[in-house]
């Protein structure tokens, strides 16, 4: 049996399946900006579908959405008129959940991004303000995987 091309194995979708049930198949440079899909596909040497359990359908596909535009802009300037954009698109709560999803997924730029973002919203704010912001207490209910290890250097 012939090995593939690279022109071969570019084409074809990375099939990811989020917590709801969908799927959604995205390009392979796409996928490989996404560490943890990166990971599935060095371990399996497949493309098959990839189980994403803690990303939900409406965070994946702003997502992908972030990594093909962001990923598309060659300049700062151009990256940060895109990222004002994208933030005007945000609200607190679909932040909050992107940034999880981010976290989860280990996608460096967007966390980078993210971060700064709420870095910038809680300046000169109360601790209450930030945990009012950020529900703390619910987040550590409902994604207790997302503080594991969070703390250690």
């Amino acid at each position: 049996m012939a090995e593939k091309t690279s022109e071969e194995t570019s084409s074809k979708m990375i099939t990811l399946k989020t917590a709801d049930g969908v799927v959604i198949e995205v390009e392979p440079n796409i996928a490989m900006e996404i560490k943890k899909v990166q990971s599935f596909i060095d371990e399996s040497k497949a493309v098959t579908a990839n189980p994403l359990p803690k990303v939900f359908s409406k965070q994946l596909a702003t997502i992908v959405n972030y990594c093909k535009k962001h990923g598309a802009v060659e300049t700062n300037f151009a990256k940060d008129k895109f990222d004002a954009e994208f933030l005007k698109e945000l609200r607190c709560d679909d932040m909050k959940n992107l940034f999880l999803a981010a976290r989860y997924l280990n996608i460096r730029s967007l966390l980078d991004f993210l971060v700064q973002i709420i870095v910038n919203e809680s300046m000169n704010k109360s601790v209450e303000f930030a945990r009012e912001i950020l529900d703390e207490e619910a987040d550590h209910k409902e994604n207790g995987w997302s503080f594991k290890d969070i703390y250690k250097d």
